[in-house]
């Protein structure tokens, strides 16, 4: 249901606890064994960029206990992008994007493994995109409360359309898997299941055929995933299912 839900699902494998974020309770010191920590003992660096406040649910705290070595938010991000905020909170994502475009060039050169994760903000509420696609979009009465959303939605469409041509002009795809995932949905005027219904998107062409499924998964299957993807090699606990094993 909210963000620190999803993220904490999708790095440590297991479904957040009810109630109050494990994000914000000394619980999260706990052995969680987390995605970013199993990559690491395979030779993998890890970071995590996002353009809003890094310390806006411990995640400054909290990503490295899970096994990230760089945690960039809008404070260490103000030292790299020249420009200022386009965001009300923060960075927006085609700002965020060109930065984390250039970290990738720069893992790449090292030739070693990298996990590498981009926190989307700009989908989020309220919603603070440039106004030529907030003039894009003209939905009917009935969705005319979901505009603002739409135009987000659409302008991170656009910031990833740049972001994935820069890695092919730069043959950054080649021997990498991409995966786009959702914490939530937009929350705005749906059922418990709607609002927890959201796409998962890989792209890894030099692997696997372009295909649709419509088979069930969740966030807790990235972790298992991921890992197989990577090359196994590991020992772990998690409540998901490799999703690769049936491509």
């Amino acid at each position: 249901g909210r963000s620190a839900n999803g993220i904490f699902s999708m790095f440590a494998g297991l479904p957040d606890r009810a109630g109050r974020t494990i994000l914000r309770s000394s619980q999260i010191q706990n052995r969680f064994g987390g995605l970013a920590k199993l990559l690491k003992a395979n030779g993998y660096s890890t970071s995590f960029y996002h353009g809003g406040d890094a310390a806006f649910d411990n995640l400054d705290r909290v990503l490295p206990e899970l096994g990230f070595d760089l945690v960039y938010g809008q404070k260490e991000l103000s030292r790299i992008i020249q420009e200022k905020p386009s965001s009300t909170i923060g960075y927006d994502d085609k700002q965020v994007l060109v930065a984390f475009e250039k970290h990738l060039s720069e893992q790449n050169n090292q030739n070693t493994p990298y996990f590498a994760a981009f926190f989307s903000q700009s989908t989020h509420h309220p919603f603070s995109v440039p106004a030529e696609h907030q003039s894009m979009i003209h939905g009917q009465p009935e969705t005319k409360h979901l505009e603002g959303f739409f135009a987000a939605a659409r302008f991170m469409d656009d910031s990833l359309r740049s972001f994935f041509t820069e890695m092919e002009e730069k043959n950054l795809t080649k021997n990498t898997v991409f995966i786009v995932v959702a914490d939530h949905s937009h929350h705005a005027g749906l059922n418990y299941l709607q609002d927890r219904h959201i796409p998962l998107f890989i792209y890894a062409p030099d692997f696997w055929k372009p295909e649709v499924r419509t088979d069930i998964a969740s966030q807790l299957d990235l972790l298992p995933t991921i890992l197989a993807i990577s090359g196994g090699n590991q020992v772990y606990a998690s409540m998901g299912r490799d999703l690769s094993s049936s491509f």
